[in-house]
């Protein structure tokens, strides 16, 4: 960094000085996104990475999608908590790079019993109208820290979503499962056929997203199907 470089980031800190995004603190040196005690505040959950095979989302799952086979999440969510505040940042207020953050802090031993037999990624897809709204998907940065680390191709093309739907927080479990149907279908299905497909998403709450994609992705006789999530609700 050039001495003007530097003089000018200086300033801009002085006269903007970075805060925590979810209590507001000032950031000090080393801290990222969030303040120490935020972070170390942050309800992790591990227990999905040490048994990925048979966890709470899973057992959610496995009913009614009959490949899931690996399952975790980051993060318990929580209403007003950090995970909450991370995922608002990402998908409304443009922090973009919070899912390669997440993915570089929060690397595990562990982790490798759950991504070295990922073929290809699929990032649960935006419809064209809300992407062109929002400027990006908030799981790509995600996606991209995880294809780098672990060398696993990304799919943004083969499932997309047809139909535009309004945001599932406010709908009861059988209204979310029914405002799904029919949201999404396969485009092109070579990268499917005995594959073991990783699908991303930010937040699971009834799971109606992810089934909608799985079952779509099922008919292509995938080797099996996991799931990836910023947070889980509980």
């Amino acid at each position: 960094m050039s001495l003007l470089t530097k003089k000018i980031s200086n300033l801009f800190y002085s006269l903007f000085p970075e805060q925590c995004l979810h209590c507001k603190a000032l950031l000090g040196n080393g801290e990222e996104n969030l303040c120490f005690s935020c972070y170390s505040k942050l309800p992790l959950y591990q227990a999905s990475w040490v048994s990925p095979e048979k966890n709470l989302i899973t057992e959610q799952l496995k009913h009614r999608v009959n490949q899931i086979n690996f399952a975790a999440s980051y993060f318990y969510y929580e209403e007003d908590g950090i995970p909450q505040t991370l995922i608002h940042h990402l998908k409304y207020r443009g922090f973009k790079n919070i899912g390669k953050w997440i993915e570089n802090n929060f690397f595990d031993a562990n982790n490798t019993l759950f991504f070295r037999p990922m073929d290809v990624i699929i990032p649960v897809p935006l419809h064209p109208k809300k992407r062109k709204e929002r400027g990006y998907n908030q799981v790509d940065s995600l996606c991209k820290a995880l294809s780098k680390r672990w060398d696993i191709e990304i799919d943004n093309q083969s499932v997309i979503r047809d139909v535009y739907t309004n945001s599932q927080t406010q709908k009861s479990k059988m209204g979310r499962m029914n405002n799904m149907k029919g949201v999404f279908c396969v485009n092109s299905h070579q990268n499917f056929y005995q594959k073991n497909v990783l699908i991303v998403d930010d937040v699971l709450t009834t799971g109606a997203t992810i089934q909608a994609i799985a079952q779509e992705i099922e008919e292509y006789q995938p080797k099996s199907i996991n799931v990836l999530v910023l947070a889980i609700v509980v």
